[in-house]
């Protein structure tokens, strides 16, 4: 009878034995599959942030202008009507040595440099938009002179530069006419493109090349201010 205790009790034990081996390889079995808490990301309690700032895209930059665009933005700086009275926020800037006015943005930077006697340059700047005058008094040629040598200027300091419009003949209203380039160029001094609006009068035996330009990323935004100094550009 005691040798059958022992036996059962051994068997008892040998199975408690087996049990406690398969509860052990299941729990190893279980503890490799599970994800550590180290690769687990840090959570700080707070809402997951997105970021949502839009990716650059080409398509938000400026295009080029096409010539018929630059038509079309020329034929309505010539037939709208001049202004020729200050309003605000436009002073008249009246220049009596180099004989000529134009109506300019009260908040544009003004400054003259003298390249000799006769040649002398007057520039409105704000930012990367800028308009010059350059006053020739007296004129040592005719329009087509001056035309040409406007032409060539853009040429030599960018031999790629794409010319929309060329040798137009504009007149306005109130007596000012001449020759128009429309271009888009590399200046000699600057990295990115120009678009350059080029005017050539010849009044009173003075000629005067008025330039307005911008980089191409942004010249429309400048175009009413460029638009209003020259239909307002008077030689006295």
């Amino acid at each position: 009878m005691r040798v059958i205790f022992f036996e059962v009790e051994n068997r008892c034990k040998r199975g408690e034995a087996a049990v406690k081996n398969t509860l052990l390889f299941l729990a190893i079995i279980l503890s490799a599959c599970k994800t550590t808490p180290d690769a687990v990301p840090p959570h700080d309690g707070g809402f997951d942030t997105v970021d949502l700032t839009p990716a650059p895209s080409s398509a938000a930059a400026q295009p080029a202008p096409s010539a018929a665009d630059e038509s079309g933005r020329i034929d309505d700086l010539v037939n709208s009507p001049q202004i020729m009275e200050e309003h605000p926020p436009y002073m008249r800037y009246e220049n009596r040595e180099r004989s000529f006015s134009a109506l300019v943005h009260s908040s544009w930077h003004i400054t003259n440099s003298r390249l000799d006697s006769a040649d002398q340059i007057t520039r409105f700047t704000n930012g990367s938009a800028k308009i010059s005058v350059r006053s020739f008094c007296p004129a040592e040629g005719s329009l087509t002179h001056y035309y040409q040598r406007c032409r060539e200027s853009i040429r030599q300091q960018d031999p790629s530069s794409h010319i929309f419009i060329d040798n137009r003949d504009i007149a306005f209203t109130r007596g000012t006419s001449g020759k128009l380039i429309v271009a888009q160029y590399r200046p000699a001094s600057g990295s990115s493109r120009n678009i350059i609006r080029a005017l050539i009068v010849v009044q009173n035996n003075n000629a005067y090349i008025i330039t307005c330009e911008a980089p191409v990323s942004s010249f429309y935004r400048s175009e009413r201010h460029f638009n209003t100094f020259m239909r307002s550009f008077r030689a006295q």
